[in-house]
């Protein structure tokens, strides 16, 4: 059940994020897609060292060499490249629309999962991939 909570959790921040990066985009004309990424990314890095330093010391200092390099390439694909092109999108055709469309992102992980790590497509898994590809149809 906590799973489920913080999986919703994540989903309404990201939510949340697309509506105050486009006040945040109307607010100046100064501030680029970039400029965005970059306070945002300072930001969470100022939340998350003193959060997983306070509550996480031991696990952190037992990931292993190689969990570090697979989190560091989640790292640069997901927070620099996709909250960039996330918060581009939401400045040229508006955070719901942005939004909706990055909500296809379970489509891109199930690809990558059947491919990478060798994973069975279900019947559910199936539906779900027909579901999302009618929602972003219907945008």
């Amino acid at each position: 059940m906590l799973g489920v909570l913080l999986a919703i959790a994540a989903a309404a921040c990201w939510g949340a994020s697309s509506i105050f990066a486009r006040l945040g985009f109307s607010s100046t004309r100064s501030l680029t897609s970039v400029g965005g990424t970059f306070a945002s990314m300072l930001a969470s890095l100022g939340f998350i060292v003193p959060v997983t330093l306070l509550f996480e010391r031991q696990a952190l200092l037992s990931i292993s060499g190689e969990a570090i390099l697979w989190f560091a390439v989640i790292g640069l694909i997901t927070f620099p490249f996709a909250r960039y092109s996330h918060f581009k999108g939401g400045e040229l055709i508006g955070a719901s629309r942005a939004s909706a469309l990055s909500a296809a992102s379970p489509l891109f992980a199930t690809v990558a999962a059947v491919v990478f790590l060798h994973e069975a497509l279900t019947p559910f898994i199936l539906t779900g991939i027909l579901l999302i590809m009618a929602g972003l149809y219907s945008l």
